[in-house]
């Protein structure tokens, strides 16, 4: 993750949170997050799946850095990190076995507060 939060004028700069492969497959979301990549419905995950995924310690660094509660933070990652995977991806970003890459989210602030944009390593080049 990016560490720096805050910029020297005291703005907050954008993050970056790692959602790792292996906290998909701990949390039994792997085929939640293969939909993602795929034509078809894209499975839904919880707050409390992302605070999984993300991590406790993440989750609240980048929540106090957008000053919201974790749990807020999470609900809206979760309401927005299904659609948001399937725009950048395709298919041919899993691995052979239908692995999932590392996923990342990035955390922006705008005028109206944060921005959330997602996607993988493999998938853009914009992370």
């Amino acid at each position: 993750m990016d560490n720096s939060t805050v910029n020297d004028s005291g703005a907050v700069s954008p993050m970056i949170l790692t959602i790792p492969a292996e906290n998909l497959a701990e949390a039994a979301l792997e085929s939640h997050a293969q939909s993602w990549f795929g034509a078809g419905a894209n499975a839904p995950v919880t707050a409390d799946q992302v605070v999984l995924i993300i991590g406790e310690s993440q989750l609240a660094q980048a929540a106090d850095a957008f000053g919201q509660e974790p749990g807020e933070l999470a609900a809206e990652i979760a309401s927005q990190l299904p659609s948001l995977v399937d725009s950048v991806s395709s298919p041919e970003y899993l691995g052979p076995d239908g692995e999932v890459p590392e996923l990342q989210v990035r955390l922006a602030p705008t005028a109206r507060g944060m921005s959330i944009a997602a996607g993988c390593r493999a998938c853009t080049n914009d992370f």
